[in-house]
């Protein structure tokens, strides 16, 4: 079988794509086992107190050649290659640790956010997983909103619901990441044990929403409210999003107009009010 070897302009001979592959695999699990990855929180605020209520954790991979890495570039192959549990895992024992930190800064129950793939929520270990290190570090699992991404796609709606219920039966709550982009979304919201869902609000421009734009969220943050469910808005940018989504009762407001992602050291009293 012939395998075609590149060049790259500089005339450099480069790695036959499937040695670059098992490269790259090999790179992403001793980034997970050697510390490489860190974590990044963005507040999300309570739209009536204007208070932070909870913080989502956002992984990073500080790759030692290529600097600072978002979840992009090494999340689809860490859910390709089978190193998406060990790496969730990873971003919830760092969270644990991480809370004790920020309990002892505010003084209040804030919770920590953390993003799942649907594909680790197929999994029963992976629960089991999660609750013994919540007992190692004697923490609640109350202190944690799990992000379910993915629902776009085909999961097992048996195993997902069991995993979800095995959780929340303990005191987790979960949401729904991009709720409205598609029926996907909504069927979990049906079928899953959701506390919370966001909807996005990137559709904005500096001269506003448009009249269906705003009529669109007006739905959406009524659908919500009438399934029982925390309503929150994400990549809030300008003022008069924000504005408009407090006065149309979104429940929590999350995005850059507020406070981007930081790492944990760089949080202090003033990012904790809106």
């Amino acid at each position: 079988m012939h395998i075609a070897i590149t060049s790259d302009i500089t005339g450099q001979i480069l790695k036959p794509e499937s040695e670059s592959r098992v490269y790259q695999i090999g790179e992403l699990s001793r980034a997970i086992n050697n510390n490489e990855l860190c974590l990044q929180y963005q507040p999300r605020y309570n739209s009536n107190t204007g208070r932070v209520i909870t913080v989502e954790a956002l992984v990073r991979w500080q790759h030692p050649e290529h600097g600072l890495l978002y979840p992009d570039s090494f999340i689809p192959l860490a859910e390709e290659v089978d190193l998406i549990n060990p790496l969730g895992l990873w971003v919830f024992e760092r969270s644990c640790r991480d809370l004790y930190y920020l309990q002892n800064l505010l003084e209040n129950d804030i919770k920590i956010s953390i993003n799942l793939s649907i594909l680790q929520c197929e999994h029963a270990e992976f629960a089991q997983n999660i609750l013994h290190i919540c007992h190692t570090y004697c923490l609640s699992l109350s202190c944690f909103e799990f992000e379910i991404n993915g629902c776009s796609g085909d999961y097992d709606k048996d195993k997902v619901l069991e995993f979800c219920n095995t959780l929340a039966a303990i005191g987790a709550h979960f949401s729904l990441e991009d709720f409205g982009t598609s029926l996907s979304p909504l069927r979990g919201l049906c079928e899953l044990p959701v506390n919370l869902i966001k909807i996005q609000t990137d559709s904005a421009k500096k001269t506003g929403y448009s009249e269906r734009n705003k009529i669109l969220l007006k739905n959406m943050i009524n659908l919500g409210h009438e399934m029982q469910v925390v309503v929150v808005a994400k990549d809030i940018e300008y003022d008069y999003q924000r504005d408009l989504l407090v006065s149309l009762g979104c429940d929590q407001l999350q995005g850059f107009l507020m406070c981007k992602p930081i790492k944990l050291e760089n949080m202090t009293d003033n990012i904790f009010y809106m």
